[in-house]
């Protein structure tokens, strides 16, 4: 890559876009891949070594230049300054923008949150029948010692408060749940739903399974700690997509430099192929932001896949009907 950065390089392919861009539309097409490619790498590369971005940073630029990669090519002028130093002006530009929203949005959120903790300050022990947060402790040690199969056959049994009042949606949900078939099947359900769980949602779930929050609150507490697996998958396919992507970029290099046709086919076909692993490998990590899989439910509660699968299909077109009218994420 430092070929392209020496003053040599830079000089000739500033000649090269100069004449480039004074062709028409039709002689631009033998030329125009080549000079994109490069152009991205360069944006890449020039905002790591001369704006000191982070991978993650000039990963953004060079996607956001994509797009536009005509324009900032066609954009370029005889203004003193080199094709690389032209390259560099937008690149920083991109960045201080990026940094620029990513500040404003912070001081929103930290404003707001100003606001509304000035706004709704007050004695707290006066506020009644509010959930509890996850991270407190437990004063039901019958349920902190379960594990999450022991917790699931208890939950499906358990009633906690008989003298629950419901809106007329949250009452039908609950007469749903009163059966324990049905019951069984949604808090199989609740197993496979992403990671997003709050204290509103588990308080209205606990609410329809008439269960103290505390209940299931550790339930959802032991889901997580069966998904930490996931978190660690989700890192190491991290790594090694940005792996991926580094050879990528260098094979792409040695596409534009290789003259021969033989050689030329053998680093397409490896850029296909590490492409392939390298969209695989990103597939993978955003999975592992999903709920248990229904494998993983199955090993958990000790049922056969198939079961699992059928019983979440089924509480879903039971419960399509009615959580349109509640505010529930199912």
């Amino acid at each position: 890559m430092n070929e392209y950065l020496t003053d040599k390089a830079d000089k000739d392919f500033t000649a090269l876009i100069l004449r480039y861009n004074a062709l028409a539309e039709v002689e631009k097409m033998t030329l125009k891949k080549s000079i994109e490619d490069r152009t991205l790498i360069l944006i890449y590369e020039l905002s790591r070594k001369f704006l000191f971005a982070t991978d993650d940073q000039a990963a953004d630029i060079y996607l956001d230049s994509r797009d536009r990669i005509e324009d900032i090519i066609s954009g370029y002028r005889i203004t003193g300054l080199s094709f690389n130093a032209y390259l560099v002006q937008i690149c920083r530009y991109r960045m201080l923008s990026k940094l620029k929203k990513e500040n404003e949005r912070k001081l929103r959120e930290e404003a707001f949150l100003s606001e509304q903790e000035l706004f709704y300050h007050c004695d707290m022990l006066e506020l009644t029948n509010l959930p509890r947060p996850l991270h407190q402790g437990f004063d039901r040690p019958e349920v902190d010692r379960l594990s999450l199969k022991e917790l699931f056959h208890y939950i499906c049994i358990q009633k906690d408060d008989e003298k629950s009042e419901f809106s007329s949606p949250e009452r039908k949900l609950n007469e749903l749940l009163t059966d324990k078939r049905q019951r069984r099947n949604f808090l199989i359900l609740l197993l496979s739903l992403p990671e997003t769980e709050n204290e509103q949602q588990i308080s209205a779930y606990s609410r329809v399974l008439q269960l103290d929050y505390l209940v299931l609150a550790r339930f959802f507490i032991l889901k997580h700690e069966h998904l930490n697996g996931n978190y660690e998958a989700r890192e190491k396919a991290l790594k090694t997509a940005t792996r991926h992507w580094n050879v990528i970029a260098k094979l792409n290099r040695a596409m534009l430099f290789e003259s021969d046709p033989g050689v030329q086919k053998e680093l397409l076909e490896k850029i296909e192929k590490l492409t392939r692993c390298h969209r695989k490998r990103c597939e993978s990590a955003r999975n592992a932001y999903s709920g248990m899989t229904h494998s993983q439910i199955a090993d958990v509660l000790d049922i056969p896949r198939s079961s699992v699968s059928q019983n979440i299909n089924r509480i879903k077109s039971e419960l399509k009907a009615i959580t349109t009218e509640l505010n529930y994420d199912i």
